[in-house]
């Protein structure tokens, strides 16, 4: 019953979801940051988070007490 898969089809398929996976990340990013260019309070709200949490890009940065 069990199938044998070839490795290098198994690596090419890894590949594709992982080009897939990235432009769908890039896309929703893209759309993120559209939406909050077009929303000047969702930019000013986004500003106001960053330096309340920190900003999650930079993790390793001290948060303001």
């Amino acid at each position: 019953m069990s199938e044998s898969v070839d490795p290098s089809e198994l690596g090419d398929s890894i590949r594709k979801a992982t080009q897939a996976m990235q432009q769908l990340t890039d896309t929703f990013n893209a759309g993120v940051a559209q939406d909050v260019a077009e929303h000047p309070d969702l930019a000013e709200l986004n500003v106001q988070m960053d330096g309340f949490y920190g900003d999650p890009a930079h993790p390793d940065e001290e948060t303001p007490a």
